[in-house]
């Protein structure tokens, strides 16, 4: 007959775990249990027995007929008693259900690490626009300064114009941050697609290919990366008046664009 899974309570690991939040995620013994629901931010949490969330077997080891009770940490696989003596020998070996628990705890706060830096990314994404659709009123009304200002000036200008380094610099910034909206629900569909996986990874009742399935998770989870908000440049108009030195400043004088991170 294989071998029930015993927890520890998750938070003092100390007494047996009875208890599940399906909120936390998290097994609570007796006296965990009720603080936990005495905190305001926890007090509606919900709890289910210990005993319906637990995994309700470990596999049996197919050469031995014993129960999986190891985890090989050379070769990466469950093993039983007899394995450890022999096929295994001189390995490291670790209890098999601990090590587990610790690989889905560790991919469960790397993954809600992930989830909400994703979360708080996503919200800048509106900034970014709302600054963009500023940024294109500004250029707009440095457009509409700067002709009158050329006007006063084509008798005596040759050849200058900035509207073409203006309308570059726009589409540049527009282009960083559409680049980096795409990034952004790329990284935000990938995450989702992770923490689903991982929900159903979870409750995988073969520990082989449990084992298996959480060491790929881990590397697709540790290989996110959050994307890095752009930083939007500023544009500014400046003039400069019409003296007795008009002449050798001839170039100048139309005004001088100056962009600078905001």
């Amino acid at each position: 007959m294989a071998q029930s899974v015993i927890k520890t309570c998750e938070i003092c690991n100390q007494d047996a775990g009875k208890d599940y939040c399906q909120n936390c995620e998290q097994t609570f013994c007796n006296k965990c249990k009720t603080m936990h629901l005495r905190m305001k931010p926890s007090s509606n949490h919900v709890f289910r027995s210990g005993q319906q969330c637990q995994d309700s077997t470990l596999s049996v080891c197919d050469e031995h007929s014993s129960d999986y009770i190891y985890l090989c940490e050379s070769c990466y696989v469950p093993a039983c008693m007899n394995c450890a003596v022999s096929t295994h020998k001189g390995h490291t070996m670790a209890n098999l259900s601990t090590s587990i628990a610790e690989k889905r705890e560790k991919l469960r706060k790397i993954l809600k690490t992930n989830f909400d830096c994703i979360s708080n990314v996503k919200n800048s994404t509106t900034t970014l626009q709302n600054m963009i659709e500023d940024l294109r009123k500004k250029c707009n009304a440095i457009h509409g300064d700067m002709i009158p200002r050329q006007r006063q000036l084509q008798s005596r200008l040759t050849k200058i114009s900035m509207h073409g380094d203006i309308l570059k610099f726009e589409e540049s910034e527009k282009r960083k941050v559409e680049t980096y909206i795409k990034n952004v629900n790329e990284c935000d569909r990938n995450i989702n697609e992770l923490v689903e996986l991982y929900k159903y990874v979870k409750d995988e009742k073969d520990v082989t290919n449990l084992i298996q399935s959480l060491k790929t998770l881990e590397k697709d989870t540790m290989n996110i990366r959050i994307p890095k908000v752009p930083l939007i440049s500023n544009i500014e108009f400046v003039t400069e008046p019409m003296n007795e030195d008009f002449d050798a400043k001839l170039e100048s004088l139309l005004g001088k664009v100056t962009i600078a991170p905001q």
